[in-house]
């Protein structure tokens, strides 16, 4: 659910806590714009007809996380939850194996 809004940490920053971008353009039916709009998640500012094909059914809209609230909320849990237990586990054992791979290449 998070994949496309996660910014993506270098392999040496793998235990700064993970960060949500600000803003993502999807494509999306007029149906669901529509339906983003009515309940408050996006604005009408956002909507933009797709270069690629414009006499489609479907739309490119900016979702910008200041109107995802219950979105950002359920991230910064999990971050704080599940993600951070799995960053106090897995650090040490990065540290071993990076140990084990310096003595291995002696």
């Amino acid at each position: 659910m998070y994949d496309d809004w996660i910014t993506k940490p270098t392999a040496s920053r793998i235990f700064d806590k993970p960060r949500l971008a600000d803003s993502r353009l999807v494509k999306v039916s007029l149906e669901v714009a529509s339906d983003l709009v009515e309940a408050g998640l996006a604005d009408v500012q956002d909507l933009m007809v797709p270069l690629d094909d414009a006499s489609s059914d479907h739309i490119d809209i900016v979702l910008r996380l200041t109107n995802l609230t219950e979105f950002a909320a359920a991230f910064a849990t999990y971050a704080a939850g599940p993600w951070s237990a799995w960053a106090a586990t897995e650090q040490p054992r990065r540290r071993s194996i990076a140990i084990y791979n310096k003595l291995y290449t002696v």
